[in-house]
């Protein structure tokens, strides 16, 4: 199926590519040129105003000052208004965009205008435009920026400041408005895209300042020349850049059509060589199905290593493209297209990683290179990579996929062994999953590939029971199934001592403070839980301690970094009102927002708990929805939470 669909996806791409390239031929066609074409080009200058704030004899407070004088004095105690001013003129057809950003400078030149120093004042907020056709001196042709206010004599005074500390006097002394403008669109027929600079200067002296003439410091840009100019522009580029569309959709096109090609290919090319590999235990032939259950392989040699176990053949139906292991009640399948497009899913998880904060861009990219060269999926190449590690992968897929996380431990999960005389171990690695108990009328079971498709109803039908299926860590299934037969009995990482007493009463009021704004102060947090070693933590600075650092350095991992995330998310969604009133999330929320238990599973617990009248550790626990240990540990983020609150003095 899958493969008429691309095999009809090439054809649909090959037709659109060629009705695409009829559309640029006739794009690029020569014209006749519009005689209407005219020359257009861009005034940019700038009003400015000087207004007195302080009375002298001769101008008053107030005084608006007259423009164009020689020198204005630091006196007065002045208020200088900038505003730069952009005007078309030539605009016979079209429209202009624009934006126009202003950054103000203090700085040093000399006589050829080459800069000593420079200090940024401040940097205006983007301003946007646009010129349309109309008559010209109308507002549709000229736009005027939001007044610059500068207060010059203080300029002066942080001038000299600065030229103390570098112990440098010389140079010519400014301050510079620079204004970068960009422009785009269609003039009188001509596609544009231009960025233009523009300097506007104020003179520094001891006691005075001058500004230029608004002549002296205004800048012409012809945007559009004359029609000759016109003529002979009519080139390539010009003709490209007027069909940019079509032109885009040939390139798209042209891609997808080789892309799909070129994965046929490779398709077929490595099932090829998958197939030669396992050719000795594997039989030809032609497969019909009736009424048996089927459950999706997501490999090749994950099939042969269960036909081994059962004392099977391998039957590969060409036909189908598609390798069966026949039992009396199951049919096990590997279909390698239907395999491909479950890893293809890797887009929807990359974006929720980013959404989510857990990985960067660059670390996708890495990850999504390194999937494809070794051909496995997203979530594994950023564990291999290092990126993430599966506590954090799987509880997100978890809650990508809507079902509820269960952190297992080997040293202490005890799994109900009844399960064997209906599945076998080599099956259970195969389907990546693993039998944890009852809860109410349902089977829990631990299952380490969330889109194994079709896996709850064939459970199901298995166990002939309800299946309630929860993610996990596929290696610690891996791992307590080749343990099996061995029991792990041990403590539920007990707490250490705890360090609160070693906690002084100003970095209770710090952390406090933090807590009050929804912050964690992580190096005091862990210091007084005494879940890790304190050592650790003494070289490390509290106001640079934050979970990633905690994580480089080695000192929290796994399912702790995960919890602790939980908890930072738990404490922002507290009102303001709740922490000041020193309020802390409960487990629930801590397990909702760590990606452990999903909302409904949550509504759930509230009802049953008082209905069955049970302890909400004991449910949990007792229901298999989180493991005694995940529960400990949560349970000690929040009482060491607490303590901090009600021992500050």
């Amino acid at each position: 199926m899958a493969k008429r669909m691309r095999t009809g996806l090439v054809y649909l791409v090959t037709i659109a590519l060629l009705v695409s390239i009829a559309w640029l031929y006739l794009g690029l066609k020569d014209k006749p040129k519009d005689i209407s074409e005219m020359e257009a080009s861009l005034e940019i200058s700038s009003d400015y105003r000087i207004v007195s704030r302080k009375d002298l004899r001769i101008w008053p407070a107030g005084t608006e000052l007259e423009a164009g004088l020689a020198a204005y004095f630091y006196a007065s105690d002045p208020l200088v208004y900038v505003s730069p001013r952009i005007k078309i003129s030539g605009l016979g057809s079209g429209k202009l965009e624009g934006s126009i950003t202003s950054r103000v400078l203090l700085r040093s030149i000399n006589d050829k205008s080459e800069v000593y120093w420079s200090y940024p004042l401040y940097t205006t907020k983007e301003q946007k435009f646009e010129f349309e056709k109309g008559i010209e001196n109308t507002d549709h042709n000229f736009f005027q920026a939001e007044e610059l206010q500068l207060e010059l004599a203080k300029s002066y005074e942080l001038l000299q400041t600065i030229n103390d500390e570098l112990m440098f006097y010389k140079g010519i002394y400014q301050i510079a408005i620079l204004s970068d403008i960009r422009v785009q669109g269609r003039v009188n027929g001509i596609s544009l895209d231009k960025t233009l600079n523009h300097t506007i200067p104020i003179r520094l002296g001891p006691v005075d300042f001058s500004i230029a003439d608004a002549g002296e410091h205004m800048l012409q840009v012809p945007i559009v020349q004359n029609t000759g100019d016109l003529r002979s522009g009519n080139t390539i580029q010009n003709k490209l850049s007027s069909n940019l569309m079509p032109l885009i959709v040939v390139i798209f096109l042209s891609g997808l059509l080789f892309y799909l090609i070129y994965e046929r290919k490779e398709i077929k090319s490595k099932k090829a060589r998958e197939h030669r590999r396992f050719k000795e235990w594997i039989t030809e032939g032609r497969v019909e199905l009736k009424d048996q259950l089927s459950i999706n392989i997501l490999s090749l040699e994950g099939l042969v290593d269960l036909a081994i176990d059962l004392d099977k053949r391998v039957i590969y139906d060409s036909r189908r493209s598609r390798y069966y292991v026949l039992t009396e009640d199951l049919v096990y399948v590997y279909d390698a297209e239907n395999i491909q497009n479950i890893l293809d899913n890797k887009q929807q998880l990359g974006k929720l990683l980013l959404e989510q904060g857990l990985i960067t861009n660059d670390q996708l990219e890495m990850g999504l290179y390194y999937q494809k060269k070794i051909g496995r999926k997203l979530g594994e190449s950023l564990i291999a990579l290092g990126i993430l590690d599966e506590t954090t992968l799987y509880s997100t897929l978890a809650a990508q996929n809507n079902i509820d996380y269960y952190e297992l431990d080997t040293k202490m999960e005890i799994p109900d062994k009844d399960w064997m005389e209906v599945l076998s171990i080599k099956q259970a690695k195969v389907m990546n999953l693993l039998p944890l108990g009852k809860r109410e009328d349902r089977l829990v079971v631990a299952c380490g590939e969330p889109s194994l498709d079709g896996i709850k109803k064939t459970l199901e039908e298995i166990f002939n029971q309800k299946i309630e299926v929860v993610l996990t860590r596929p290696s610690v299934i891996y791992d307590i199934l080749e343990r099996l037969d061995q029991t792990y009995i041990g403590p539920a990482h007990p707490r250490k001592e705890s360090g609160l007493n070693q906690i002084k009463k100003e970095e209770k009021e710090e952390f406090l403070s933090n807590y009050y704004r929804g912050k964690i102060l992580y190096g005091l947090f862990l210091r007084a839980s005494g879940i890790v070693n304190s050592s650790l933590l003494e070289n490390m600075k509290e106001n640079e301690i934050s979970l990633q650092s905690l994580t480089d350095a080695g000192i929290i991992q796994g399912e702790l970094l995960n919890l602790l995330k939980g908890l930072d998310k738990a404490v922002k969604d507290l009102e303001w009102k709740e922490r000041q009133e020193r309020m802390t999330p409960d487990i629930l929320h801590l397990l909702q927002r760590g990606n452990y238990l999903r909302k409904e599973t949550i509504d759930w617990i509230k009802r049953e708990i008082v209905l069955q009248q049970l302890p909400l550790d004991e449910f949990l626990v007792k229901k298999i929805l989180v493991s005694p240990d995940t529960l400990n540990k949560t349970q000690i983020l929040l009482d060491t939470l607490k303590e901090i609150l009600r021992n500050h003095a």
